[in-house]
């Protein structure tokens, strides 16, 4: 076991660990499907504290699931601060290693109260090679990640500060809730020096704009609970959407990943 593991809490192998993953996939999945990867799951933990796991790590850990929590990915600039790249939540596997940016050096952040299911990976391989429906779901989710990061990215280079902030929170809505289209409250587990790390700001500059927004009325704060209060009015105008994908057929076929 990784040493990083040290503050987890062992609770058992169960199949109900992956009900936010089977969530997240059901929209790329054909009416009915049943999936299965009950053989694959190793055992479910919770975290502690915030927990770093290094590059070595996580190449060396099986899958990690998120059930229920919030994990990041992030990388340490010369000067010792972090870049903060990526947002793992509900249903998603924040060490994929099929996806084409797995061997890039990031570490990750398992946020404190996170409950993942450790998978192994030549288990869940060999389930998508035995159920292409399973296997063609993976890949558009991991399409759908790359499309979230583009257009996070475009936002971040190109809008205001008000602009990234919202883009954030509708990100992280989606990986709290694990579905595109929810914005209901969301406590959200990041730290503002955290969140300043992926708007390229400080945390005076956070709270002065998360101020900013609720005086706005764009947003509602009640401790660490946020709630966009127009999500449909933000998505127009931060160009926020998802990838369109052919239609699911019987026997799928490799998806192309989707234009820019």
């Amino acid at each position: 076991m990784s040493r990083s593991f040290g503050s987890l809490e062992k609770a058992g192998k169960h199949c109900g660990g992956l009900l936010a993953m089977d969530r997240r996939m059901r929209p790329h999945l054909p009416d009915g499907h049943r999936w299965n990867l009950s053989d694959a799951i190793l055992d479910t933990r919770r975290v502690q504290r915030d927990t770093q796991i290094s590059f070595a790590e996580r190449m060396a850990e099986p899958l990690l699931h998120i059930e229920e929590g919030l994990a990041y990915s992030f990388t340490t600039l010369p000067d010792g601060r972090r870049h903060v790249e990526d947002l793992f939540g509900s249903g998603g596997v924040c060490n994929w290693k099929q996806s084409l940016r797995a061997a890039l050096p990031y570490a990750l952040m398992l946020k404190a109260g996170t409950t993942i299911t450790r998978l192994d990976n030549a288990a869940v391989l060999r389930e998508m090679e035995r159920d292409p429906h399973l296997a063609e779901a993976f890949r558009r989710l991991d399409l759908s990640r790359q499309w979230r990061l583009r257009q996070r990215s475009r936002t971040l280079i190109s809008g205001a500060i008000h602009d990234g902030l919202m883009h954030v929170l509708l990100d992280l809505s989606f990986e709290t809730h694990g579905t595109f289209g929810r914005f209901d409250p969301m406590p959200v587990q990041m730290t503002q020096e955290e969140i300043s790390t992926i708007l390229g700001s400080s945390t005076v500059h956070v709270n002065r704009t998360v101020k900013k927004l609720v005086a706005d009325g764009r947003l509602r704060r009640r401790s660490r609970v946020f709630e966009i209060v127009d999500p449909d009015r933000e998505r127009q105008r931060l160009a926020y959407d998802t990838p369109s994908f052919p239609a699911i057929a019987d026997q799928p076929a490799l998806v192309k990943e989707p234009s820019a």
